[in-house]
């Protein structure tokens, strides 16, 4: 069962546990057959499980999985957070790295360091060995979490007495999400719907119903999935617009900005069927939200399945947590 607090550490417990334990840094390419040219970062070392919230006395292997970068200055999850050193429970309120615990022991827990205190450890690897081929700062630009889920802003590194600079939001190949989301929506733009421009209220919730079927053909990267996108991405647009209360903040977003959203009616429309909707609700349906979510939805899944090109060499190379961030991003920069 996942710990109920974050075990989190501060500056100066964070630099004790790299001394005490000494914490190695690994970078792995392919972890989980992810197979989009970034590396996963673990922390490695040797300790005993209870002090890290696993479920064991003894000395063991540590494997943590960087697989996130929480900012709770702007979210407001209110998560919690726990002094490891004080065992005193606080607010997170701050940027923090997030790992997941991946050893052999079947155990679920979270660790989480501070942003500055976690570039300050990189600090130290990059010095130790500048021109290490296993972990420089050309590596460190293909690291996942770094380049996914860092706010817009550049992480200054100082090694040696220089300044190096680790621009977010790029890839290896240099392909941003806001390039996507531009590209995307000029993509689509009227294409689909006659008389009325989508607006970005409706691309952010079809954006959101891509991200989720993206997520179902990653998993399984089933080729009838894609071959079937029509039906695939109708269903999970359809599945956006039902579990939309269980997305807070977009929920929110939605009802602030669309003037004419009716949470009960677009569930109703998006699982009407088509010969119905037709008959007793042409008017509704037109400009709809689940409407908006199906064609948005089904558009850039049918430039990932490659039944159209209007994308080609962005699509495959954008991935859910990408698209996540951006949504994120758009909403918490809407005027």
């Amino acid at each position: 069962m996942k710990s109920p607090f974050y075990q989190h550490y501060l500056k100066e417990s964070f630099i004790q546990l790299v001394n005490k334990h000494s914490v190695k840094a690994k970078l792995i390419e392919g972890f989980d057959n992810r197979d989009d040219g970034l590396l996963t970062l673990f922390l490695i070392f040797d300790a005993p499980g209870n002090e890290f919230g696993v479920e064991s006395n003894e000395v063991i292997r540590h494997y943590w999985e960087l697989i996130n970068f929480v900012d709770e200055q702007s979210t407001g999850f209110e998560l919690m957070s726990m002094d490891p050193e004080t065992g005193e429970v606080i607010p997170a309120d701050d940027r923090y790295f997030v790992f997941d615990w991946r050893g052999e022991l079947d155990t679920q827990t979270i660790l989480t360091v501070d942003d500055k205190t976690f570039l300050e450890y990189i600090d130290l690897l990059i010095r130790e060995n500048p021109n290490s081929s296993r972990f420089n700062i050309d590596v460190l630009k293909r690291t996942r979490v770094l380049n996914q889920f860092i706010d817009h802003k550049e992480m200054d590194i100082r090694s040696k007495g220089n300044n190096i600079f680790v621009r977010v939001f790029k890839s290896d190949l240099q392909i941003s999400i806001l390039d996507f989301v531009e590209n995307a929506t000029d993509s689509i733009g009227q294409n689909f719907r006659t008389g009325k421009p989508f607006d970005d209220v409706e691309y952010i919730v079809g954006l959101k119903a891509y991200s989720i079927w993206l997520e179902g053909y990653l998993k399984n990267k089933d080729k009838d999935y894609l071959e079937m996108s029509n039906v695939t991405a109708r269903n999970a647009a359809i599945i956006t617009i039902r579990a939309l209360k269980s997305f807070p903040i977009l929920f929110h977003f939605v009802e602030n900005y669309n003037e004419n959203f009716n949470y009960e009616n677009e569930v109703k429309l998006a699982t009407t069927n088509s010969r119905e909707l037709f008959d007793k609700y042409r008017e509704e349906w037109e400009f709809s939200i689940s409407r908006s979510t199906i064609l948005i939805c089904r558009g850039l899944a049918y430039n990932y399945s490659g039944f159209e090109n209007n994308l080609s060499g962005i699509i495959n190379k954008v991935y859910p947590s990408y698209i996540e961030k951006a949504i994120n991003e758009w909403i918490r920069n809407y005027n």
